[in-house]
């Protein structure tokens, strides 16, 4: 059975992998791709996260990603879930198969950047975050459930022979249960893996937006971690912080305000700071 501690590792690499094959290059495209699909197959927890997911499923990846002879290719997303899982893996497996040509796929479909890396980025993101959404949120809800059994504490019976105390009388059973609360550790966790999820949808700078989603990788990090580290966690929060007012005045943002506004980001950093302010 998985650790916990095997799942935290296990998250941060596939973020880490993940992230990788988000922010995709022409240049790295085919190793990041072959990568992201070995990562996937290798490790028998997420293996068997997506098998079983997908197994004796009988759908086409062909009919979410349409092939239209000519014209512009489509995705047409499929309402099942598992449906749409297994077309993205065995697209994915087709394209690994047949060489890795990214940018051979993305320009496929229809694009309205002009340069080629951001042609490849539109179109990765397009057609595998999904399946990315979902073994990251599998692998957080298996880090839950590992919590709540940690947490589940029997009741003790405590016996005490020859000794009063108080009014209790010699010879007496005492029954004490403990009932721990779960912090809302699990909740922050989400909260910076939407933000990261949103960092990547905002039109900014490059450069800004490895720096705030390398910040933000770092607060899962130690947030995951038993021995959280207060000056690593303290810069990380700087970072977030100034980019977070940076938003406020949308100075940063040329595009995709949508997505800025969509999340609480007020919201992300009080819970963060409340984690800093207990952190020994």
């Amino acid at each position: 059975m998985i650790t916990k501690r095997e799942l935290r590792e296990l998250s941060l690499d596939f973020r880490r992998i993940s992230s990788n094959l988000l922010r995709s290059t022409n240049e790295t495209a085919s190793a990041n791709i072959q990568r992201f699909k070995n990562f996937i197959d290798s490790n028998p927890f997420i293996s068997n996260i997506v098998q079983k997911k997908i197994s004796n499923i009988d759908y086409e990846y062909t009919s979410c990603f349409i092939n239209e002879n000519g014209g512009w290719n489509q995705i047409v997303v499929p309402v099942d879930e598992a449906c749409h899982i297994k077309a993205m893996y065995d697209y994915m497996s087709t394209i690994v198969g047949n060489g890795s040509n990214v940018l051979g796929a993305a320009l496929s479909y229809f694009h309205s950047a002009k340069k080629y890396d951001d042609i490849i980025q539109n179109f990765v993101d397009d057609a595998f975050k999904a399946l990315i959404d979902f073994i990251n949120d599998s692998i957080t809800k298996e880090m839950m459930l590992l919590e709540e059994e940690k947490v589940t504490i029997p009741s003790i019976t405590q016996n005490f022979n020859g000794t009063n105390y108080g009014t209790t009388n010699v010879g007496s059973v005492i029954t004490s249960i403990n009932n721990v609360t779960i912090g809302d550790n699990e909740k922050l966790f989400e909260l910076l893996s939407k933000a990261i999820s949103v960092v990547k949808s905002i039109d900014i700078d490059d450069d800004l937006r490895e720096e705030v989603q390398d910040d933000l990788e770092v607060l899962s990090e130690q947030i995951q971690s038993d021995v959280p580290k207060k000056s690593r966690f303290k810069k990380a929060l700087i970072g977030v912080k100034t980019f977070v007012e940076q938003l406020a005045t949308k100075a940063i943002v040329s595009a995709s305000v949508q997505a800025v506004d969509s999340f609480d980001w007020n919201e992300l950093v009080n819970a963060v700071e409340v984690f800093f302010n207990n952190i020994q």
